[in-house]
């Protein structure tokens, strides 16, 4: 789960509190359900497979959350910190602006509390260029494009077929 606009460790602990099964979190339990197949299953088994599988990411979009990083990065049950790099250059005063030295900064400092507690880094990318050199800073899990955008790069692709198929029958 992706846990949007954190910028307090209060926040943090919510988070955690109801993505997270008991021990670690408070996540209501119905153990009989779709995501059992609906058949029974060793509820303690279930439960700590749930809390090692399902990812509980904190998104780092606002700068407050930039002065807790290391705290979110150490807390019990997340997952990983995924920045959202054009909500974050929005909150630091240079909006769509994710090469400025600030957001780059940002980037850095969630990098690293990533690799020193050992969590995952996801950042958002709009540009398959950047990806290799988010990919050198720490990025492990990356968010491309949305579903609009994908849906008109598809449609695009599409028209500009259909223009070149009609072209050629004319």
């Amino acid at each position: 789960m992706l846990v949007p606009a954190v910028d307090s460790m209060e926040q943090v602990h919510q988070a955690v509190r109801v993505t997270k099964y008991r021990p670690i979190g408070r996540r209501g339990v119905h153990l009989l359900r779709g995501h059992t197949r609906h058949r029974p299953v060793d509820a303690p088994a279930f439960l700590a497979e749930a809390n090692r599988d399902l990812l509980t990411l904190i998104q780092i979009e606002l700068a407050g959350a930039l002065s807790i990083v290391d705290q979110i990065a150490a807390t019990e049950g997340v997952d990983g910190l995924y920045v959202g790099p054009g909500d974050l250059s929005v909150d630091l005063g240079v909006p769509g602006q994710w090469k400025a030295p600030v957001v780059q900064a940002a980037l850095a400092q969630v990098a690293a509390a990533c690799r020193k507690h050992g969590k995952i880094m996801g950042c958002h990318a709009d540009r398959v260029e950047d990806m290799p050199g988010l990919r050198e800073l720490g990025v492990q899990m990356f968010g491309y494009f949305c579903d609009i955008g994908l849906f008109r790069a598809a449609a695009s692709a599409v028209s500009g077929d259909f223009r070149k198929a009609l072209e050629v029958a004319v």
